[in-house]
């Protein structure tokens, strides 16, 4: 039903979830479809799932980010989006590290 609703658009969409078994019925049933992996923290494996579940992006809790797991991403050409981020301050430093997006609530901070 993704596929349909978004067939053509300008931003392809971009699946993602916590629910690994979700993210192998969408590998499995709309591959044309990219998929993030959504982590709390990223397990020591987190670089293993994203390969079986062919995703093309790393989502995780912005406070959980640690160096290492970033490093190990941009190694790998994986971007690293981190939720939720209120605070500009926060998101410059985000950004500063090598993350590539942020998921937020309060949009109305950053219209600047």
């Amino acid at each position: 039903m993704t596929a349909d609703l978004w067939r053509g658009a300008a931003v392809p969409p971009l699946i993602s979830s916590f629910s690994l078994a979700a993210l192998e019925v969408a590998r499995d049933l709309a591959p044309e479809i990219r998929r993030g992996v959504l982590f709390e923290a990223p397990p020591p494996d987190w670089l293993a799932q994203l390969q079986r579940l062919k995703a093309v992006s790393l989502h995780c809790d912005a406070d959980l980010l640690s160096d290492e797991v970033l490093a190990e991403a941009q190694a790998h050409d994986i971007p690293v989006l981190c939720y939720t981020v209120n605070a500009p301050e926060q998101a410059k430093t985000l950004f500063a590290r090598g993350v590539s997006a942020l998921f937020t609530d309060r949009l109305d901070l950053f219209a600047q």
